[in-house]
């Protein structure tokens, strides 16, 4: 979900399905407004796919990040969520967090799933190592990811805009 402030209102657009690159499109979209950007609340369900979480963050975090370097004012990126949790509408079915929780066990055990590493590294160093996003996107269509690997992988503002 990508929220824009518009004077005292706020517009949120909601992307469903996995299209990473979307991310990217609706930040050209909303840049119209000229208005600071948050990415919030991206995340994927992992039930099916243990590295579709990891999968994602990088993938979404790519196309953010390349939003970045095209000069949209994106101020932040959100991942949701941090533990598995309840989805109104949906119950414990899927498994979104950073950490697994089992509903079942009294104790809540908290298991760190792969991604876990990844944010990480991008929120301590402000960078993703290049050898872990090789290692993550095998299989992916290389050409989607061209204009990415042209750039530093650092996501401050400013490296991002050089």
């Amino acid at each position: 979900t990508l929220f824009c402030r518009l004077q005292r209102a706020k517009v949120q657009v909601e992307i469903l399905g996995n299209h990473p690159q979307g991310i990217y499109e609706v930040i050209r979209d909303l840049a119209q407004y000229k208005r600071p950007m948050l990415v919030t609340e991206t995340g994927v369900d992992g039930s099916k796919d243990p590295e579709a979480i990891d999968a994602w963050l990088l993938k979404t975090m790519a196309w953010t990040r390349q939003a970045m370097a095209d000069g949209f004012d994106v101020r932040g990126y959100y991942y949701w969520s941090l533990f598995d949790n309840y989805e109104w509408n949906i119950g414990l079915h899927m498994q979104m967090g950073l950490y697994e929780i089992d509903p079942k066990d009294p104790s809540k055990k908290r298991v760190a799933r792969s991604a876990v590493e990844s944010y990480r590294q991008i929120v301590s160093g402000n960078a993703l190592d290049p050898a872990r996003l090789q290692k993550l996107l095998l299989g992916v269509d290389k050409e989607a990811f061209a204009p990415l690997r042209k750039r530093s992988w650092n996501m401050s503002r400013q490296s991002a805009t050089l």
